[in-house]
C-alpha cells in the first residue's frame, strides 16, 4: 500500500503503528513524524522504499531448521498490542530457539523502540551484562 503525501492522513496511518496511550500522549511527535514522512514522500520516495522493505521481507525465506539450532542467549522483544505483527510471531520464533527469553511489553505495539525506549535500554543492557557473568 502506498503511502498518503497528506500529513493528516499520514498520522492517521502511524497512529496503527502505536499503542492507543501512546498516541493519546504525543501527538505532537506522531505529527512531526507524519511531517517528516510527507516531505520525504512528496515526490514517492518514502512510499518506494517501504514498499521495498516490504517485498525484500516477503521474499526471505526463513529456515525453521536453523532457528532450531540457535543455542545461543537471545533475547526476543514484542509490543503485546502489535498489529502489524502479531505477538503469536515471537512466540513462535521463542518455540523455536532453545534458551531464548521472549519478554512482551505491555501497552506497547510495533513501534516498540519509539513507545518504550528507556525500558528497551535497560532490558538489553541487563541482557548484555547477565552475558558476562
Amino acid at each position: 500500500t502506498e503511502w498518503p503525501k497528506d500529513e493528516d492522513a499520514i498520522a492517521h496511518r502511524l497512529e496503527t503503528y502505536f499503542h492507543p496511550t501512546y498516541v493519546e500522549r504525543n501527538k505532537l511527535v506522531i505529527h512531526a513524524m507524519a511531517r517528516q514522512i510527507a516531505k520525504k514522500n512528496s515526490d514517492g520516495e518514502f512510499s518506494r522504499r517501504a514498499n521495498e522493505q516490504r517485498k525484500a521481507i516477503k521474499n526471505t525465506h526463513i529456515d525453521l531448521n536453523q532457528l532450531r539450532r540457535v543455542h545461543v542467549p537471545t533475547l526476543i522483544v514484542h509490543g503485546a498490542d502489535d498489529h502489524i505483527t502479531p505477538a503469536s510471531e515471537a512466540q513462535f520464533l521463542q518455540s523455536l530457539m532453545q534458551g531464548s527469553q521472549l519478554v512482551m511489553f505491555p501497552k506497547a505495539a510495533h513501534l516498540l523502540l519509539a513507545e518504550r525506549s528507556k525500558e528497551l535500554y535497560q532490558l538489553v543492557t541487563d541482557f548484555v551484562l547477565g552475558l558476562e557473568a
